[in-house]
């Protein structure tokens, strides 16, 4: 993410901030700082329809400490009117594929704890628009292996106490935007090559280490396509795997301005001690 744009999230994080503040705060000139000022002055303008908030991968019980927190803050700072949580709300360790970690909770305490972390959830954001996620998948794809039906199995709402105004499908359009998870959307420029593909402004979540957006422009359109970023704590044991990888866990949430102006707000995290 550039300067400018670092700079535009700090003012729309602390709107109060003076030139001086949003000057000593991201180390930018006053030309930066007053682009940025003009840049949120714009969205402000602009913003008269509707207005989608969007996040993804909390991964509970796995979620950064602080996550919910910096999702309100950001989705009230621009009048949010629907939300759109873009899959893998729930982590599923304890049943997943993959290795489980020896020092992992067990698979009741993992359901317990998530059930109580998504409580609020749900009282900041009554109604959600839910994208299926791979790990969301993880119950009915074990089900499946195990040969039983899966009319056995619960619904995630039903097992997770959630309301049926966290209604979930495959993907939401709104506003001429696709909204999904993002399986089989991989990389940095994931979330471009599939709004290429679709010939369409996409937003997905999945791909934890990369986040922000590419606009595409052509004679007959312009259209978008934008990564959330998650909100999966990378200290968490269900995160460990991504230890050995070069790029880490970008936090943040997406915002989307009648179906045309996309924003990736990221939030911001201690940078790892120099010392060990």
């Amino acid at each position: 993410m550039n300067l400018q744009n670092q700079t535009v999230s700090y003012i729309l994080q602390n709107p109060a901030s003076s030139i001086a503040d949003i000057m000593g705060a991201t180390s930018c000139g006053r030309s930066v700082a007053y682009a940025a000022l003009s840049a949120v002055d714009r969205v402000k303008e602009i913003n008269t329809g509707r207005t989608i908030g969007a996040f993804s991968c909390l991964h509970q019980p796995a979620t950064t400490p602080g996550y919910l927190e910096f999702v309100k803050r950001t989705f009230k700072r621009f009048n949010v009117d629907e939300v759109v949580n873009l899959g893998d709300l729930i982590d599923h360790h304890f049943i997943s594929r993959h290795v489980s970690e020896p020092d992992a909770l067990n698979p009741l305490e993992e359901m317990d704890l998530a059930i109580l972390k998504l409580k609020d959830w749900v009282n900041a954001f009554p109604d959600v628009k839910w994208c299926k996620g791979n790990h969301d998948a993880i119950p009915v794809r074990q089900v499946k292996t195990l040969g039983i039906p899966s009319r056995f199995l619960k619904s995630l709402n039903e097992i997770y106490e959630l309301p049926a105004t966290w209604e979930m499908k495959s993907h939401w359009e709104i506003d001429g935007v696709w909204y999904e998870h993002g399986i089989g959307s991989n990389g940095m420029y994931g979330a471009k090559n599939t709004a290429m593909r679709y010939r369409q402004s996409y937003v997905q979540g999945h791909t934890h280490a990369h986040a922000g957006i590419h606009h595409l422009f052509s004679p007959k359109d312009n259209i978008f396509g934008m990564n959330v970023g998650c909100g999966m704590d990378e200290k968490s044991y269900a995160s460990r795997y991504g230890k050995i990888f070069k790029d880490k866990i970008c936090l943040g949430c997406g915002i989307v301005i009648d179906g045309k102006i996309p924003f990736f707000v990221p939030m911001e995290k201690p940078l790892p001690s120099q010392h060990g």
